[in-house]
C-alpha cells in the first residue's frame, strides 16, 4: 500500500519510519471491517426496535460498539396508533381479557 509522499515525509519527521507507517496502516483497515460489520448490526436492531436507525448508525460511526450494546438494551419504541391498554394487554404474564 502506497501512502502520499507528503504524508510520509510529515511522519517521517515525527519519527516514524515507511515499515511502521504500512503496519499501522493495514492494521486500520483490518479493524474496520468488524468496526462495519457492528455498525449494520446496530441499524438493523435499531430499526427493528422502531428507533431511528440513521441516527444509530451515526452514533454507531463514533463509537463502534458502544451504540450496539445501547440498541439492544433500549425497550422498544410503541407505535403512535396503538392505545395504552392494548400495551398493557400484550404485557408478558397477564392474559388477554376476553
Amino acid at each position: 500500500m502506497q501512502l502520499d509522499p507528503n504524508t510520509i515525509a510529515l511522519l517521517k519527521q515525527l519519527g516514524y519510519d515507511n515499515a511502521t507507517i504500512e503496519t499501522l496502516t493495514s492494521s486500520l483497515f483490518i479493524l474496520a471491517i468488524p468496526a462495519v460489520v457492528v455498525l449494520i448490526a446496530t441499524a438493523v436492531i435499531a430499526r427493528r426496535k422502531g428507533r431511528s436507525w440513521g441516527l444509530w448508525l451515526l452514533f454507531g460511526l463514533s463509537i463502534p460498539v458502544l451504540p450496539l450494546i445501547l440498541v439492544c438494551l433500549l425497550p422498544r419504541v410503541p407505535k403512535v396508533n396503538e392505545e395504552p391498554e392494548a400495551l398493557e394487554a400484550s404485557a408478558p404474564g397477564r392474559p388477554p381479557d376476553q
